[in-house]
Parts: structure tokens; C-alpha cells; sequence
């Protein structure tokens, strides 16, 4: 009996280390199987953490799309821009907010003097990176993981910052402004993109700390929501926010608040406002701001 019992775990003991033999080839198998496999890069990664509608090549694209992306960019490169430009144009007819297609694209368009549809595909991909941008700042996280958020974006945003340059020269006689609109976002996009040396730039000033107060070109309206007419509520919702100096309302907390939907409306319509960033030593600077909805049932 101590031998047949001996015997059952030696069996056991082998089939052991049959079995971990087994898995350890599976799990090696498969690890060089992903090593094979072209995953998206970190930056890619980040865009889509950061604005889920904003799709990057090798992302939410359908792969095909994904292989045009890559294979336009590679003949742009080399000098193949009538092969470069249906495979563009096809890319952002399924992805519209593939930044860096539109960008290839608007640079496509000038090579065949098309200026007003490159124009059109600058400012495309200047705002998507405008989006992508403010999505990473809107976040509530110390400002050391916001740098290393941004830091991951540092590739799509300079691109975009460049589609705005193009898109103001392409455009010489914009309104002035137009032209600071255009001037402020290029500016915010070139120095976020660089924010690993220069850090400072997501400092947020003081209304009194500003050379220039920011100033408010329009204030959308908050809407009243119909179960908080129906319920006689009335009052005032006073946020917290920040007009950060790419011309975007972000971080926005209320300090009071009114049920029935009032503070999700009030939030809705700070999101809308338009304005002049505050300036500080002649730079575009972010101001925090206080923001009051007064709502009334009569």
C-alpha cells in the first residue's frame, strides 16, 4: 500500500510538471505572438483616454482604415501624393476624427493647390487636437499627472499645432478676430505640446493676478428643464471654473447646486461660453472664474 501510495504521488508530482511544462509553452507561444503583433503606440493610447470619439489609426478605426492611414503617410513622405490622397480622403470619410489623417490631408490638398480644401482639413485637424487637448486638462489630478498626460499627446498636438499655422497662411485675410482665435489656439497647442519644458504653463492665475482680465464674448443661457418647472424650484447655481488660456472652459465644479437637472444645465452652458483668454506679460494665460445661473419660474 506505501508503494502504490508512493507511486500515485510521483504520478501526480510528473503530471505536475507536465502540466506547468504545457502552460509555460502556451504562455510563451502566446507572448511571441504579441510581440508579432503591432499594437498602437502610447500616443495612440492616449487619445483614445482622452476623448473617446477622437479615433487615431490602429484604434476604434476599422483596420483597414488603420492600414490606409499609415500607408498615405508613408507615400506623402516620399513624395507620392496622387497615391497619398484618395487613400486620405477615404480615411477621414469613415473616421472624421482621425486628427492625423486630416492633418496628411490638408498638407496633400496644398501640394495640389487646393487651398481652400486644405484649409478645411488644417482647421479640422487643429481643432480635433484643440478637443484633445482640453479633454486632457479637464481632468481633477495634480498638475504632475496631468504633465505625464499631456506628455502622452505630444505627438497629435504638435501636428494639430501645425495644421493651425498652415490654416492662417493659407487664410490671409481672416478678421482680426479671427485671427487671435486662430493665433490662441496655435499658441496653446505648441506650448502644451512642449510641457515637459515648460511646466508653468498649467499654472492658473488670479483675476487680480492678470495683467488682462479674461473677457467674455457670449454666455449661453442655461436651460430650465421641465420637471424642475413642473416642481416650482428656482435659484441660483454658482460654479467654479477655470478659462484656461486655450480659450476653453474647463474644470468645472459647482459650489451650490438645484435639483431636477438645474446644475447639469448650468454646467451644459458654462461649457459654451466664448471668450479672450486673460493675458499676463503679454502671454495667453488660465484665470479661475466664478460663474453664477439664476433660474425663476415666472
Amino acid at each position: 500500500m506505501k508503494v502504490l501510495a508512493k507511486m500515485k504521488v510521483l504520478f501526480k508530482l510528473r503530471l505536475t510538471s507536465v502540466l506547468i511544462a504545457v502552460v509555460s509553452l502556451c504562455v510563451g507561444f502566446a507572448s511571441a505572438k504579441a510581440q508579432q503583433t503591432k499594437l498602437p503606440d502610447e500616443t495612440a493610447r492616449a487619445v483614445a483616454l482622452f476623448q473617446p470619439g477622437l479615433v487615431h489609426a490602429g484604434l476604434q478605426d476599422t483596420q483597414s482604415a488603420a492600414r490606409d492611414t499609415e500607408t498615405a503617410i508613408g507615400l506623402y513622405q516620399q513624395g507620392k501624393i496622387d497615391e497619398a490622397l484618395p487613400l486620405l480622403q477615404r480615411v477621414v470619410k469613415v473616421s472624421r476624427t482621425n486628427l492625423y489623417a486630416w492633418h496628411y490631408l490638408g498638407l496633400a490638398l496644398e501640394k495640389k493647390g487646393d487651398v481652400g480644401e486644405a484649409g478645411k482639413a488644417h482647421a479640422m485637424a487643429a481643432e480635433l487636437g484643440d478637443d484633445l487637448l482640453t479633454n486632457a486638462l479637464d481632468q481633477n489630478k495634480p498638475n504632475k499627472e496631468i504633465i505625464k498626460d499631456v506628455t502622452l499627446i505630444r505627438d497629435p498636438l504638435t501636428l494639430a499645432a501645425r495644421s493651425g499655422v498652415r490654416f492662417v497662411a493659407l487664410h490671409p485675410k481672416l478678421s482680426g478676430s479671427k485671427r487671435q482665435e486662430w493665433e490662441i489656439r496655435i499658441y496653446s497647442l505648441h506650448e502644451f505640446a512642449n510641457i515637459e519644458t515648460n511646466p508653468e504653463i498649467l499654472s492658473v492665475s488670479r483675476p487680480q493676478d492678470s495683467h488682462e482680465k479674461a473677457r467674455v464674448l457670449s454666455k449661453p443661457d442655461a436651460d430650465y428643464t421641465v420637471e424642475a418647472r413642473n416642481n416650482g424650484i428656482s435659484g441660483t447655481v454658482i460654479l467654479k471654473a477655470v478659462f484656461s488660456l486655450n480659450g476653453r472652459v474647463i474644470r468645472i465644479h459647482a459650489t451650490e447646486g438645484l435639483r431636477y437637472g438645474l446644475t447639469a444645465m448650468a454646467i451644459a452652458a458654462a461649457r459654451g461660453i466664448k471668450f479672450i483668454p486673460a493675458r499676463k506679460d503679454g502671454k495667453p494665460v488660465s484665470m479661475y472664474v466664478q460663474l453664477e445661473y439664476t433660474f425663476k419660474t415666472n
